[in-house]
Parts: structure tokens; sequence; C-alpha cells
């Protein structure tokens, strides 16, 4: 797994997500500033709709854990644990992307 994959393909998730109106941001730790506070750098993809709060987040490690709330309860609608993220984000993401209602980001 890539985070700067990652990163590249989550840039492009983020101008199709505001594309249709939503907030989409991308956070990632430059290298210089994570090697200092952590021996794991990451970046995380928070996606919000008019319905759900969302979060991807991802270390160099590839583990990624994947969270879902919903803006009107506060509760969580989907939490999703991954040991080794793969390359293939769109296809680990599918499920998430699909529960957002709006699956139509995807490149693939």
């Amino acid at each position: 797994m890539s985070l700067k994959r990652f990163c590249l393909w989550a840039r492009e998730i983020e101008k199709r997500v505001d594309s249709l109106g939503f907030v989409a941001k991308l956070t990632a730790l430059p290298e210089s500033e994570t090697e200092s506070a952590t021996d794991n750098p990451g970046a995380y993809l928070d996606i919000d709709t008019s319905e759900f709060l969302s979060r991807i987040a991802l270390s160099d490690s590839g583990l990624c854990d994947v969270e879902i709330i919903s803006s009107k309860s506060g509760e969580n609608t989907y939490y999703k644990h991954i040991e080794n993220c793969t390359n293939n984000f769109d296809l680990e993401f599918e499920e998430f992307f699909r529960i957002l209602k709006i699956e139509s980001v995807l490149t693939d």
C-alpha cells in the first residue's frame, strides 16, 4: 500500500465529491512533521454530506479505519477496520461510498 497513491486518489475523490455539492477534505501529514511526531505517517479523507459525517483514516503501515456517523442522530452508521489496505481504493471503499449514496465518485 502506498500512502502517496492514496493521497493522489483522495485528491481526485475530493474534486468529485465537491462537484456533487458536498464537502471533502484530504489531510496528509507531511513526512517531515510525521517523522518527528510518529513512526507511522498517515492521511485522512473527511467527507460531509447532508446526511453523514465520514472519514477514511489510513496509515503508512496499511492500517485503515473507515467510519460514517449520522449527522442527524450522531450515531455510528458504519465502521470498518482494515489491517492491510490495498492500492485498489475504489474496491476497498466501495461499501463506504455506497452508504454515503455517492458511489458515482468512484473512478472505476
